[in-house]
């Protein structure tokens, strides 16, 4: 493989090696799941690039230009459609079709009502009707070519014979235009059609085709790997695809999920508030109506912690979570203790000794000031 760098244009033309199957057994060929097959793909020729001086002294064609070459078309064809996608494509396209050839066919019908009415001589009209490729109008439907002559002789027609058909207001001004307008959308939904039904036939422009290109070039490239480093056991493994998946599945989120209840009853606790604890960073989530919990984590230790209104709260320390583990973790909560502040039995503040009413107290100390200034006048 000479050139470094492949277009999608390249994936779509480039030849598929026989042994690699076809669109219907794809998964049997793949190394992973299609969600973890390009960082897959990617990581491999890394390993490769690490290791390139190596490869080289093997194959002069491994180059930092072909590896990179290898990589950027697997970023090529993450982004083509699928063979699933394309077909739901094509079905809709052969939709489409359907209704422009409606459309076209209600259309013809009108001009047949017009040629019937312009030609009143049944020989003149059927004449006209055949002339206009509306003598097997019945004939026309889903038979696409059929359809496209008739778009043909139809516009001819009525350009021929304008004049004719719009005496006495028989047929709208602006029908012709909108004959022609119908034809043109529905030979643009036929070409569309066509080519979408032909992609999904050879499979040509998928991302399995492409994958069985980027598979063409991998495998060798990972069996050389094993030969050349074979007595080097750490770099070899590398080049085993149970290794390249165990890597990028670690990529993936784990964390932690499962249930909180009440401890008497085992009923499901709602709202239950989960915190995951790490080096000072709290992430949370809540139990829903069956009292389920779920919890991305990245790989590490962490402190759990359930906590809901009512309940004692309680806290797991030390809950380890694995790449790529969404680990099991259910709990029961208990309610909180009964205590003299939530006692039903009222608590009544001490007793206060009854006190006179304000004027009497007034009255009382106005006497004493009367009876303090007697006493000093005598």
């Amino acid at each position: 493989m000479a050139s470094a760098k492949i277009s999608t244009k390249e994936v779509v033309a480039a030849p598929v090696a026989a042994s690699l199957g076809s669109t219907g057994n794809l998964r049997a060929i793949l190394p992973c799941k299609l969600d973890l097959f390009f960082p897959y793909v990617r990581l491999a020729w890394g390993y490769c690039s690490e290791n390139l001086s190596k490869f080289t002294e093997d194959s002069p064609r491994f180059t930092p230009e072909f590896v990179q070459g290898q990589i950027t078309q697997a970023d090529t064809v993450e982004l083509l459609p699928t063979w699933q996608s394309r077909k739901a494509a094509a079905t809709m396209a052969h939709y489409n079709l359907q209704v422009e050839a409606q459309n076209v066919k209600m259309l013809s019908q009108k001009l047949k009502t017009y040629i019937l009415y312009a030609y009143p001589n049944k020989v003149l009209s059927n004449t006209a009707l055949k002339e206009a490729g509306l003598s097997d109008y019945g004939a026309i439907k889903q038979k696409w070519a059929k359809v496209g002559a008739v778009i043909i002789s139809a516009n001819s027609f009525i350009a021929s014979n304008l004049a004719k058909l719009s005496e006495k207001d028989n047929m709208p001004a602006g029908f012709p235009a909108a004959f022609a307008a119908a034809g043109l959308s529905f030979n643009a939904a036929w070409k569309e059609f066509l080519a979408v039904e032909k992609a999904v036939t050879n499979g040509t422009g998928t991302q399995d085709e492409g994958i069985r290109q980027i598979l063409a070039e991998l495998n060798p490239m990972l069996e050389t790997g094993k030969r050349l480093f074979i007595f080097d056991g750490p770099t070899r493994k590398k080049f085993t695809a149970r290794y390249l998946i165990k890597e990028v599945s670690g990529n993936k989120p784990g964390g932690v999920r499962g249930g909180v209840t009440l401890a008497a009853t085992g009923q499901p606790l709602k709202d239950v508030t989960v915190s995951a604890t790490h080096a000072g960073e709290v992430k949370s989530a809540s139990t829903n109506a069956k009292g389920m919990y779920k919890l991305k984590l990245a790989a590490s230790i962490y402190d759990l912690h359930f906590a809901a209104e009512g309940m004692e709260p309680l806290t797991i320390v030390g809950r380890e979570v694995k790449a790529s583990v969404m680990g099991r973790l259910s709990v029961e909560l208990r309610p909180l203790p009964v205590s003299a502040a939530t006692s039903s039995e009222p608590v009544l503040p001490p007793a206060i000794e009854s006190q006179p009413p304000t004027q009497d107290l007034l009255q009382q100390a106005l006497e004493e000031v009367k009876s303090n200034g007697e006493m000093a006048n005598g």
